[in-house]
């Protein structure tokens, strides 16, 4: 047989690679730790590259905390989509306001009525 090959197995451990080549694992954080995180930010005055950089995020994952934290804050409408809560005007308060009913049947035997005197 040959041996002009030599073959050598060696063992790394995450403390043998340099810090480049070690895969972390991912912190798992809470909406209220990343409330905190951009908190910070907000307070920080730093860019997103400095700021995730100092905190070893992803700038990708800060972008869509920072959006769904966003929209978090808005509103619900009734259909589930988020957008702002509006009013609208039904009637000129200083206009006599008519007399008028309303009966609306559910089902089941069930009607609402509405009057306005």
């Amino acid at each position: 047989p040959c041996m002009d090959r030599f073959f050598f197995v060696f063992w790394l451990t995450r403390e043998d690679l340099p810090m480049s080549q070690v895969r972390r694992r991912r912190a798992r954080r809470s909406a209220s730790e990343w409330r905190s995180i951009m908190g910070r930010f907000e307070r920080g005055g730093w860019t997103v590259a400095e700021f995730c950089r100092s905190e070893s995020l992803a700038p990708n994952t800060f972008w869509r905390w920072r959006r769904k934290l966003a929209d978090a804050d808005k509103p619900m409408s009734r259909n589930g989509s988020v957008g702002k809560a509006a009013f609208v005007e039904l009637a000129d308060a200083a206009a006599p306001a008519p007399v008028w009913d309303a009966e609306l049947e559910l089902g089941g035997g069930v009607v609402l009525r509405l009057r306005r005197c």
